[in-house]
């Protein structure tokens, strides 16, 4: 018995000292994880986020490290693997979802991003107005209506929202051949030529992103010329340059274009975003990831 509480009493410090010298390794390595990544060194970070793993398995504060550093180093398999490790072990947590939303989002997997807005949006009503732009944009109007009026009985209805509510009542009472008419781009361009207003351009670019890359572009580019002061038409004509390959002219109207945001971190995020394009076709991979970053950073902080 003596023996017995002897070597129990001498086993506590070693288990302790053990506990100890894992708890202070984590730390170093984590701590050298978040070095590496501030000065772009995101495959080091990588290595030392590992250790961490190995160490203190299914730490969402890792996987979470992990997921961001392989989406700045465009590993998207992966950075969508750990991130959504990182959800099944805090489902809830809003870090996590705003990031992997982001990336599906700029991988442009709308229905993926969409899903995971919804849930964003239960804890954070302010991102609803993104959800109903977002469900308009993605065929699914009747998610869009039944999210409008829901918010304008809670009256949480934003400005742009009650705009676009109004918006909606008018087709649901204008005859369909006057609907038609409104929504074709021929119809468009023949209210510019009359008014030449900003609100008829908007739609025109809008339209012709999908269906007219060619009226895109010139309708881009005749926006800049009319109407210098407006960020939007920067970001429209660099989008169309930059689909016509003309990467370097969409990356100086973008630098020029972005003085004009105010106010605006989702608008200033596209502009980074569209950035990262441009320099990718330059090239320049290591200036892609670094805007890149900087429009997932603006995003994750709204």
């Amino acid at each position: 018995m003596i023996v017995g509480h002897s070597y129990s009493q001498d086993s506590i410090p070693v288990a302790v000292n053990q506990q100890e010298e894992k708890l202070l390794s984590f730390q170093e390595h984590f701590f050298e994880a978040l070095a590496q990544k501030a000065i772009l060194k995101f495959a080091v970070a990588i290595e030392h986020l590992e250790k961490c793993n190995e160490l203190k398995p299914n730490s969402v504060s890792v996987l979470f490290e992990l997921s961001k550093n392989y989406g700045l180093l465009n590993k998207m398999i992966e950075a969508v693997s750990y991130a959504k490790q990182a959800l099944k072990m805090e489902p809830n947590n809003r870090w996590v979802l705003e990031h992997l939303f982001e990336i599906y989002l700029s991988e442009k997997n709308n229905k993926a991003a969409i899903e995971l807005l919804e849930i964003i949006a239960q804890s954070n009503p302010g991102r609803n107005e993104q959800l109903v732009l977002l469900y308009f944009e993605n065929n699914q109007a009747k998610k869009g209506k039944e999210l409008l009026m829901s918010l304008q009985e809670k009256q949480l209805l934003t400005p742009n929202l009650k705009k676009l509510l109004s918006f909606s009542k008018e087709k649901q009472t204008t005859p369909k051949t006057s609907v038609v008419e409104v929504k074709s781009l021929s119809s468009l361009l023949k209210a510019f030529k009359g008014s030449q207003s900003f609100e008829s351009l908007q739609k025109i670019l809008s339209l012709s992103e999908k269906e007219d890359a060619a009226i895109f572009l010139a309708y881009a580019k005749k926006g800049v010329e009319l109407f210098p002061a407006q960020s939007f038409v920067y970001l429209a004509y660099a989008k169309a340059l930059n689909k016509e390959k003309s990467y370097k002219k969409s990356l100086e109207t973008l630098q020029n274009g972005i003085d004009f945001v105010i106010d605006d971190t989702n608008l200033e995020a596209d502009f980074y975003l569209e950035m990262s394009f441009s320099y990718e076709g330059l090239g320049n991979k290591e200036a892609a990831l670094a805007m890149k970053n900087k429009s997932l950073a603006l995003r994750t902080i709204k």
